[in-house]
């Protein structure tokens, strides 16, 4: 068969087609784009979800998942919890680096806070605790 896989064994078959500019493209992007959902899956999600299943993270209430983006995480946590589970990702997902053919990567990861899905407050790396708190308790009071 005609196909294309990734590291963490997904593979997309194009068996039958032709291989023409549109197929060429969305072979081109699968890898990436794959190798995103499942490193955020294997690396951010799972071990959060058992860290928080095993209570080895101190939080307040559980974080509920409303939507996994192929590229992002979207929860509802406690504000007391912000600067807690962004740690516990930047330890398991942004130091993780992963060796893609000829290149040792690592996922640069933002944190962002808001009272809607639409985000209030961004960090482009992990902030202090004293304004991860902030910018969280900020937007708890605007509900």
């Amino acid at each position: 068969y005609h196909g294309l896989g990734t590291t963490w064994g997904g593979i997309w078959r194009c068996d039958g087609y032709r291989l023409d500019e549109a197929l060429y493209g969305t072979g081109y992007s699968y890898q990436p784009q794959r190798e995103t959902v499942d490193l955020l899956n294997q690396r951010g999600l799972f071990p959060m979800r058992e860290a928080i299943h095993h209570r080895r993270l101190p939080l307040h209430a559980l974080p509920k998942t409303h939507i996994h983006g192929h590229d992002s995480l979207t929860l509802s946590i406690d504000p007391r919890d912000a600067f807690t589970l962004m740690r516990f990702i930047e330890q398991s997902l942004a130091q993780h680096k992963r060796t893609l053919a000829a290149a040792t990567l690592q996922v640069p990861v933002s944190y962002g806070l808001g009272e809607t899905g639409k985000m209030r407050y961004e960090f482009k790396r992990l902030p202090s605790e004293r304004e991860a708190l902030d910018a969280a308790m900020d937007c708890a009071a605007r509900i």
